[in-house]
């Protein structure tokens, strides 16, 4: 029977230290493209809930504008019916809104026919709001 002696291959000092710079090389390497990839999908979640907040107060500020319409109609009705002479009016006023003053406007108007416009914005551009109705005042309001 013959036997086989196999016998490790020395390497020299020199290639086993290029062999290990190679080995560390491609680690730093995965773990670079690891990093690159958290990162990547932590700023997508960021940004994602960043649109997410800034709709939701978009959404909450339309909420403030219809209440702040609700109010503009109210008042036309009320000035109406107190003063038969009553026509136009711009309101301004600053409601509060996430915990600071915004700017609010109501422009009301009311015609011949007694048709009344209303029509309310809340805060500044870029971030301005604006809702409007129109409605027909009878005359049984009138009195």
């Amino acid at each position: 029977m013959i036997h086989r002696t196999h016998y490790a291959r020395q390497d020299s000092p020199r290639s086993a230290a290029h062999r290990n710079k190679r080995r560390s090389g491609t680690i730093t390497l995965c773990v670079l493209a690891c990093m690159a990839i958290v990162v990547s999908l932590c700023m997508t979640l960021l940004h994602s809930a960043n649109r997410s907040r800034q709709e939701t107060k978009l959404r909450h500020q339309m909420e403030q504008t219809e209440r702040f319409l609700d109010a503009a109609i109210l008042r036309a009705v009320t000035r109406r019916r107190a003063d038969e002479q009553y026509k136009t009016e711009t309101w301004r006023t600053e409601l509060m809104f996430q915990g600071r003053a915004i700017a609010a406007t109501a422009e009301i108007k009311v015609d011949e026919s007694l048709e009344v416009t209303v029509q309310a914005r809340l805060g500044s551009l870029p971030q301005q709001t604006q809702q409007s109705h129109q409605f027909q005042l009878r005359l049984e309001d009138e009195s």
